[in-house]
């Protein structure tokens, strides 16, 4: 089959305000699966194949693909119909956690999620770039405005809507929605999203509308998960050998200290459980901390192994 690439470019909002329901994905990777222009085809009715409203279905198209267990591409042998795949990441997870019952597949759907600066930017710029660890919608609002214009090369910042629209989506994915009002909701509303089980957002004040980030806890992150992110890192760096900097793992965009909130104490906590395992050797001088992967492993063969261990 011909296929070309799905042209990306930096998209603001599109969740269609709708945060990840539990659920969700299990349900659109099954069904991407069994069809893969389930969401395209116009002889289908998305919304009872999938069970969720017209706006949804748009979020569910999007969730899948931001967290990169789907790619959409552009099918030329069928006119250029865009379709979506399983991506090896999603093969992985329908094989051994369809249900994402296992919380290292919410870590590393979570690690995907955040390090898409193009395609999710307001989850990137909140993990990698915003450094305040309390925190407004307001001081949100105010710092990725200016990110967009001189880091995105935005000719103008996103509309107010949009990124508050965004900000709150970004509490209802790591914070239940109960923690966020005291107010009765709807049925629908009320269900939250996967990822607060990894407890990286918390409620600072529900009257003054402060929150903040919440450090990962270390012992809730399974080994070959984390050594799966640092993989991931090292991939996105495309570097040919095998020795990071402490300071990297923990700082840089797209590493596992930026994803999962971890300082030089938790970071070195789980480089030290690596180490004891023979997959990595932390090498500590006096002008820099290195960190040496000991094991030829892709991110799959990581995501595998973890698999393998949990059963």
């Amino acid at each position: 089959m011909n296929e070309i690439d799905a042209t990306i470019k930096p998209k603001w909002r599109a969740h269609e305000t709708f945060f990840i329901r539990k659920g969700w994905l299990s349900k659109g990777m099954r069904a991407v699966a069994d069809k893969d222009d389930i969401f395209v085809d116009k002889n289908v009715n998305q919304m009872d194949e999938l069970g969720i409203g017209s706006n949804m279905v748009k979020s569910l198209r999007y969730w899948l693909q931001a967290t990169g267990v789907t790619s959409e591409i552009s099918d030329i042998a069928r006119r250029g119909k865009r379709v979506q795949r399983i991506t090896e990441l999603g093969q992985l997870v329908l094989k051994h956690d369809p249900y994402l019952e296992d919380i290292g597949t919410l870590w590393v759907l979570h690690y995907e999620l955040v390090n898409k600066r193009e395609f999710v930017p307001s989850w990137y710029f909140f993990f990698n770039v915003m450094k305040m660890k309390s925190f407004s919608q307001d001081d949100f609002v105010r710092l990725i405005d200016s990110y967009s214009v001189n880091e995105l090369g935005a000719e103008k910042a996103p509309a107010t809507r949009l990124s508050t629209d965004d900000f709150n989506c970004i509490l209802g994915t790591y914070i239940s929605k109960g923690n966020l009002q005291s107010a009765r909701v709807s049925p629908e509303s009320n269900i939250d999203c996967p990822f607060g089980e990894l407890e990286l957002l918390g409620v600072d004040s529900l009257k003054d509308r402060t929150y903040r980030k919440k450090q990962a806890n270390s012992d809730l992150l399974p080994d070959y998960v984390a050594l799966y992110s640092i993989m991931r890192y090292r991939d996105k760096k495309e570097m040919d050998g095998n020795a990071l900097s402490l300071e990297e793992l923990r700082n840089a965009p797209s590493s596992p200290g930026k994803a999962f909130n971890l300082d030089t104490f938790s970071m070195l906590e789980i480089l030290r459980r690596l180490e004891g395992r023979g997959l990595v050797r932390v090498i500590r001088t006096a002008g820099l901390d290195e960190v040496r992967l000991e094991v030829s492993m892709s991110p799959t063969d990581c995501l595998n192994e973890h698999y393998r261990e949990v059963g």
